[in-house]
């Protein structure tokens, strides 16, 4: 038994209370080819106030300034980055509300 708990607990990662399985995907955003005049930002905060604890958003961005922007602009706004990849030049990151 108390193997197979820290089995799980070595393959997921624990955050705030949560496990990574544990989030809910509310939605996925593809910003790397963002035609709002608010950008980025403005297009992910309306979607950032709709989470509910426990939920998370999917998002791809395109350029490593649009990525140290966004995490900057999340870390402000109370959320956590629970994961972020790169493949090229875009990049994925699930954001959560913990």
């Amino acid at each position: 038994v108390y193997s197979e708990i820290f089995k799980y607990c070595i393959t997921n990662e624990y955050i705030k209370g949560y496990y990574m399985s544990q989030f809910k995907i509310y939605k996925e955003l593809d910003l790397s080819v963002s035609a709002s005049c608010a950008g980025p930002i403005g297009e992910l905060f309306g979607v950032l106030e709709e989470l509910r604890e426990g939920e998370a958003v999917k998002v791809i961005l395109e350029g490593e300034e649009t990525k140290n922007n966004i995490e900057d602009f999340v870390r402000r706004m109370g959320y956590s980055i629970v994961q972020s990849t790169r493949k090229g030049d875009k990049f994925s990151l699930l954001i959560a509300k913990v």
